[in-house]
């Protein structure tokens, strides 16, 4: 009777730690064994008991508590690694052709100046940058961009100065003769500000009379300029058909506040293949 008893004893203790195996399983969220031995070196760090081939641990007043178990983590779901933030950047146009469809001739990229320095550009005619500040003209600054605008490293600069700034490209150069523009659709560049809100006018013609780029009759385009480059298309249209000229002008009106403002890859829109440079 007496050993049945101590039968049932043991029955009952195996379930309580069956239970408590399947309750740590359970809580962990995933599969739960207990360490085996076969003697009491077995267990961790020689801290346990090893009691019918499993490790018990002892708690600090001797007493043998739960046998010790080993809980191996649930899977955790496999995800796409999260791509890293691309930086916002204005797309650059193709040299050949733009999202528009119009064909690009490049007039100038400004990067590399022609030899022995200065403000020179060659396309169809010898060309030459200026910058008039009220009655005075001297060949623009060509500068260093820092950051690059992607594959652009240097661009002309209009600033410095609380006063009417025109920053334009001669394309007959020395004679100033207006150039035949038929061929083409209108005018591309890049533009970008020191100051969010610039307003900065596209205009033709207006060369040393920087005044003339302010009348009515001048043909003449405002378009606003922001801190981070964009790229601008202006037909021919906006400025009032125009079929010739003799100078591209940016007009900067800085009388109330100096501010700069950087111009880069200034190129025609052909509506077609562009005109060979060489006729």
């Amino acid at each position: 009777m007496h050993e049945h008893h101590s039968n049932i004893v043991v029955l009952t203790i195996l379930a309580l730690v069956s239970s408590c195996g399947a309750r740590l399983a359970d809580e962990a969220g995933g599969e739960t064994s207990f360490l085996g031995c076969s003697q009491d070196a077995d267990c961790t760090q020689g801290q346990g008991k090893c009691e019918r081939g499993t490790c018990s641990e002892v708690g600090a007043s001797g007493h043998t508590l739960s046998p010790r178990a080993v809980t191996t983590p649930a899977a955790v779901p496999e995800t796409s690694p999260v791509p890293s933030p691309v930086p916002e950047t204005s797309p650059l146009p193709s040299r050949a052709a733009d999202a528009a469809g119009y064909t690009l001739q490049l007039i100038d990229d400004m990067e590399v100046p022609l030899r022995g320095g200065g403000s020179g550009f060659t396309w169809r005619y010898l060309g030459n940058w200026f910058l008039t500040t009220g009655s005075t003209s001297m060949d623009a600054e060509r500068v260093a961009l820092n950051p690059p605008r992607g594959d652009s490293t240097q661009s002309y600069w209009i600033g410095g100065a609380e006063d009417l700034l025109d920053l334009w490209a001669q394309l007959s150069h020395p004679l100033g003769d207006r150039v035949d523009l038929k061929s083409y659709e209108g005018i591309s560049f890049w533009a970008t500000s020191s100051v969010a809100d610039a307003r900065l006018t596209v205009a033709l013609d207006v060369g040393w009379n920087i005044e003339d780029g302010l009348r009515a009759e001048t043909p003449q385009k405002v378009v606003p300029v922001s801190s981070v480059w964009q790229y601008y298309e202006i037909p021919f249209s906006d400025l009032q058909a125009a079929t010739g000229a003799s100078s591209v002008d940016f007009i900067v009106d800085a009388r109330s506040g100096a501010f700069d403002v950087w111009i880069d890859d200034l190129a025609l829109l052909c509506a077609g293949p562009c005109p060979d440079l060489l006729q």
